[in-house]
């Protein structure tokens, strides 16, 4: 495994544990209850009050990225790593999704890079692997 899957499937680790960790605490689906000033989130069993944030952006945001909906991204992230496929090669890896008989895509292709990019603020995200560098 090179470094860039290594990289995203930690990512994606720790974005499912998170989520599983706050699934168990408030149950959903999430929504936002109340106004600007004291919005609510509320889940099946709990209730987290965002009264001392800014207001229902905050709150709807939250509810927005519910547990459940960051595991459904995980899944679908992970979905899209095992069909760009690192195939290897003696000149240069390529990916068995973006290659065909008439292209040669070379691995990371710019999906997997903009998956990555979804991490650059993590301290072990390389400059190298933005969308538009060359691998």
């Amino acid at each position: 495994m090179d470094d860039l899957t290594a990289f995203i499937a930690a990512r994606l680790s720790e974005d499912e544990a998170m989520a599983k960790a706050a699934a168990r605490k408030r149950r959903g689906p999430w929504r936002v209850v109340g106004d600007a000033f004291r919005a609510v989130i509320h889940g099946s069993r709990a209730t987290l009050s965002v009264a001392d944030t800014p207001g229902m952006a905050i709150a709807e945001h939250i509810a927005r990225h519910d547990p459940a909906r960051v595991l459904r991204e995980v899944a679908a992230r992970r979905r899209t790593m095992a069909r760009h496929e690192r195939k290897p090669d003696k000149q240069q890896p390529w990916c068995g999704w973006c290659t065909d008989d008439r292209h040669f895509e070379a691995w990371p292709c710019d999906d997997i890079r903009d998956l990555a990019a979804t991490w650059s603020d993590h301290p072990d995200y390389r400059a190298g692997w933005s969308p538009g560098d060359a691998s």
